[in-house]
């Protein structure tokens, strides 16, 4: 995924082309950017391009479906299992944070806390 930047910082013409960010790194970049020029009279524009379009998509599909299968498995399952269950079929650090807050707020499993309180149990339903 790439960000370009364009605009300028009073006198100065600005012109940038980020690249390599993805998921959550790209969506607090542009948070960022979006506060900054909030209500300030800039030419700025922000212009996002995929450069492997589908390549978040079907990591995110991969770790969601690893995920569901290691849940309903084993019935019940800790979040430092989970984790350590994805990253050992591939899935990179961001992608599974992403899963875990998806099973969480999407209300697919039953998520509760472990008897001493330190980690997520993913419950399947």
């Amino acid at each position: 995924m790439a960000i370009r930047i364009t605009g300028s910082i009073g006198s100065l013409q600005v012109d940038l082309t980020v690249e390599g960010l993805v998921g959550d790194e790209l969506a607090s970049l542009v948070q960022g950017l979006q506060v900054a020029t909030a209500g300030t009279p800039s030419s700025a524009a922000v212009q996002t391009s995929s450069a492997t379009p589908a390549a978040t998509e079907g990591s995110d599909q991969k770790a969601w479906r690893l995920a569901l299968a290691a849940i309903n498995d084993q019935q019940s399952i800790s979040s430092c299992d989970l984790i350590n269950c994805l990253a050992d079929a591939g899935i990179d650090d961001a992608t599974i944070k992403r899963t875990l807050l998806f099973l969480r707020e999407k209300g697919t499993v039953r998520v509760d806390y472990s008897s001493d309180g330190l980690q997520r149990v993913y419950h399947s339903k």
